[in-house]
């Protein structure tokens, strides 16, 4: 494992603007995720350590209660704006993806409720898009593809399997058997 430490170093500066500037540079090896702010002279400084990784723990279980990850029962990812547009052109794409937030919300089962959606740019199907993945999809708990998701068949992915639970196998990409 390689441990990169860094080191603050603080410098009084005379004159207008900038009157103090930091100087980072390489010292002996610390614990891993930890800054240690020095202070030379005059120029104390009250951060000693900080403990980044304690806090990025803090403000990542903060951000999961807000968001109430643990009430999400699906999530539909829909495959949308890509910046190089394959299955599809862009505002077909869009158009699905503004009726999905749409939807989602007017039936209040939107990022607050049961199902969350996230748009990708692209789920490396190309054919008959705008393509989803709906998890958790089938018995086993696999995503479950769908392909030409035009508002008309969110509706029935929607109602049917983010609502019920129930697979829309009209519109679900069945890969090939193998012999």
């Amino acid at each position: 494992m390689l441990t990169i430490t860094l080191r603050l170093q603080v410098v009084s500066r005379p004159g207008p603007g900038l009157h103090r500037c930091a100087k980072w540079f390489s010292t002996k090896p610390m614990k891993p995720r930890s800054i240690k702010a020095r202070s030379q002279g005059e120029n104390q400084d009250p951060l000693a350590t900080v403990d980044l990784e304690a806090r990025e723990e803090a403000v990542l279980r903060t951000k999961a209660k807000q968001l109430r990850l643990d009430t999400a029962g699906r999530h539909i990812f829909l495959c949308t704006d890509a910046s190089l547009p394959k299955c599809c052109a862009r505002d077909v794409s869009l158009e699905s993806w503004n009726f999905l937030k749409a939807r989602l919300k007017e039936l209040g089962v939107d990022q607050s409720g049961p199902v969350w959606r996230s748009k990708v740019d692209c789920l490396r199907v190309c054919a008959k898009g705008p393509i989803a993945v709906v998890y958790p999809g089938d018995e086993q708990g696999r995503g479950v593809y769908y392909h030409s998701c035009t508002p008309k068949v969110l509706e029935q992915i929607i109602q049917d399997h983010l609502i019920n639970g129930k697979v829309v196998d009209e519109y679900r990409i069945q890969p090939s058997s193998s012999s």
